[in-house]
């Protein structure tokens, strides 16, 4: 099993095949930043929370509000217009998860 790992200060991503757990206890290898264990196909959400961007109360009010369009409209775009997170928070969270993929 590939465990995928990401730091939380500079957003460098860690595969590795060897127990999470070992990797969980160290820290990022550029900057020193906590490491936090990611799926295989992470969601927008999963990640800014995981990486202390955004708090799940916060989520859940953009979800909500998505669910209730009439249309799709990307979450991170929700997101930018209620000034929940950045435009460079965004960037970067979809540069990791791109990498993760």
């Amino acid at each position: 099993m590939n465990y995928r790992c990401v730091c939380k200060n500079c957003g460098e991503v860690y595969y590795s095949a060897t127990s999470i757990k070992y990797h969980l206890e160290k820290k990022c290898q550029n900057c020193g930043g906590e490491l936090v264990e990611f799926s295989a196909k992470p969601k927008l959400g999963e990640m800014l929370t995981a990486l202390g961007l955004l708090d799940d109360a916060k989520l859940a009010v953009a979800l909500n509000f998505q669910s209730n369009l009439d249309r799709k409209v990307p979450l991170g775009n929700i997101l930018l217009l209620m000034n929940f997170i950045s435009q460079k928070e965004l960037a970067k969270v979809l540069d990791v998860q791109r990498r993760l993929l």
